[in-house]
């Protein structure tokens, strides 16, 4: 910001970091009040891709004019040779969007020559679709994926939104070695990290409140071990407030620079490469909390949800996970979803000396569907754990990871994928416990790329795997030792671009044998026979007693009876 009276430099008389109230679109979104002097203006310059809007309001306690001009208009002003405008117009409290425009800087500028008292102006700025370079144009940054709600098609901009209850993240790791000589206290110098991040939006009777989410496996590339951590911030402030009363969970609050931050990690275990691994976020809602649950696993089919985050929230009306590229968040960063590699915490900058990796990212919608991003760019901005020396190229349709320069361009190629699905059949007879389960499987995979990773789960669990090439094919399974009861199947399929597809539930039913069917008629009919038996033998056991003594009796009174007729 400059603010200037034909062409000479004035006195800023008041410069005030103050919070907008509402979105925040950027770091100039920040409210600074100036004081402007009559005859005086100010300009602030904002950088344009084609197919972008110039978005602002301007706040004051007496009018000014209000202009957008390009920077030959500018420099024309500067020297009293006013040759027009962008746009126009003027009023103490004023918001507009202009454009689309061509790629180019633009400059607000606010000119206090209406009225003759001083004007104390507040004013924001920014870009629709958000630009998405405003935070992180270079190396060193988090690279991997990242949908910033902005598509680029034939290089015009356009914003989208996208709402959504869950998120996958997964990746494929070949290799992977990293090293940092001067890492911050507490972090290894070999450590790196996977990052799932996305930003949760809770829309109550009160008001709409934001968070951030991260789920993150930590990986010490030297001893190959990992942990499982994650993250959760309120970006509906300048600073992360939460309070222990309103958030429950396995971990704990923990004050990070000035942010109060709900932090949990698990315990460490070794890992071998290559590996596959998948991070999840799911969301759920009551009418009085939001639960973030934290998801991971080996598969993309069982999830171990190893942390449920509770926040207590009166009057929740709503909450989804959103991408957007119409506007930043109050914090002044993006509403994005990130998969991405850097250092292993604290704002750790990694070297990689090897990587080579392979991501995908997808959403569930509340309404059940899973969708993918529908653009991509090969690098994060929300995050401070970064790489050095990594980028991120579309290769056959799927996003690898490498070493390199960066790579700070579209992810050229992408094209969100068409939707894949599958049809699945099953035949099974009636079994038994005890007895051999053959279930026949008939499964078509459509819109989708070979090879294919087919899952059987049983329940929840993995029954059985298996890799084919084929789009169709019929296949008959054997399942030993099953209890009786009644299971559910589910089939998922993992094209070869890591996009998944799902089947079913079917239902298989065990039925118990007979001795099992009737298991508690006869246990209780044997009860019944071993207590009768037992009363019937105490019942003679008497009455034995009692015939015994009854002829000793007699036999006494037969020889008294004796001894008496024979004095």
């Amino acid at each position: 910001m400059v603010y200037r009276s034909a062409g000479m430099i004035a006195l800023i008389l008041i410069s005030l970091i103050a919070l907008s109230q509402g979105s925040i679109a950027s770091a100039q979104n920040y409210r600074r009040i100036i004081v402007v002097s009559p005859g005086f203006y100010l300009f602030s310059p904002v950088n344009v891709y084609t197919g972008m809007n110039v978005t602002f309001s301007v706040y004051s306690n007496t009018s000014v004019n209000v202009y957008i001009m390009n920077g030959q208009q500018l420099s024309a002003f500067e020297q009293g040779l006013f040759s027009g405008y962008v746009y126009h117009t003027s009023g103490s409290t004023v918001s507009g969007s202009v454009g689309p425009l061509v790629r180019g800087v633009y400059y607000l500028v606010i000119s206090n020559d209406i009225g003759k008292f001083s004007a104390a102006i507040s004013y924001t700025l920014s870009t629709v679709p958000v630009n998405v370079y405003s935070i992180r144009s270079s190396l060193p940054a988090p690279v991997g994926i990242a949908d910033y709600g902005v598509q680029n098609s034939s290089g015009i901009i356009k914003p989208y939104t996208e709402r959504f209850s869950e998120i996958a993240g997964g990746a494929t790791i070949y290799r992977i070695k990293a090293y940092n000589s001067t890492p911050p206290p507490g972090v290894s110098p070999y450590s790196a990290s996977l990052q799932l991040n996305s930003v949760l939006s809770v829309n109550t009777s009160s008001g709409t409140y934001y968070y951030w989410l991260q789920n993150v496996i930590m990986l010490n590339t030297n001893n190959d071990t990992m942990q499982f951590l994650n993250d959760l911030w309120n970006l509906s402030s300048k600073n992360s407030v939460l309070y222990s009363r309103d958030i429950s969970g396995k971990g704990v609050m923990k004050l990070v620079g000035l942010d109060n931050v709900y932090i949990y990690g698990s315990s460490f275990r070794s890992y071998s490469l290559p590996m596959a691994a998948y991070l999840f976020i799911r969301i759920s809602q009551s009418p009085d909390s939001v639960t973030v649950s934290y998801g991971y696993s080996r598969n993309p089919v069982s999830v171990n949800w190893y942390d449920n985050v509770t926040i207590k929230e009166s009057g929740v009306k709503s909450a989804y996970m959103v991408v957007s590229g119409y506007s930043m968040d109050p914090r002044g960063t993006f509403f994005d979803s990130e998969l991405i590699f850097g250092g292993g915490g604290n704002g750790e900058y990694a070297y990689f000396s090897e990587m080579n990796a392979s991501l995908s990212m997808w959403y569930v919608l509340p309404n059940g569907s899973t969708e993918y991003p529908r653009a991509l760019y090969g690098f994060g901005s929300d995050t401070v754990e970064m790489a050095d020396d990594l980028s991120t190229e579309f290769v056959n349709g799927v996003p690898w990871v490498s070493t390199g320069g960066g790579n700070f361009k579209p992810l050229t190629g992408y094209s969100a994928p068409g939707n894949f699905s599958i049809k699945a059949s099953i035949e099974t007879g009636r079994y038994s416990y005890g007895e051999p389960v053959q279930i026949n499987l008939s499964e078509t995979s459509l819109n989708g790329i070979a090879p294919y990773t087919v899952y059987i789960t049983l329940n929840g669990s993995v029954a059985t795997s298996f890799i084919t090439y084929q789009q169709d094919f019929s296949k008959t399974f054997t399942f030993q030792n099953l209890n009786s009861g009644t299971y559910l199947l589910k089939i998922a399929v993992v094209d070869g671009t890591n996009r998944t597809a799902f089947a079913g539930p079917f239902t298989v039913t065990i039925y118990p044998t007979l001795v099992e069917q009737y298991y508690t008629e006869i246990y209780n009919l044997m009860t019944v026979t071993v207590v009768a038996l037992i009363v019937l033998g105490l019942y003679l056991s008497f009455r034995g007693k009692r015939g015994k003594a009854a002829e000793k009796q007699e036999l006494k009174e037969s020889n008294e009876k004796s001894v008496q007729d024979n004095p």
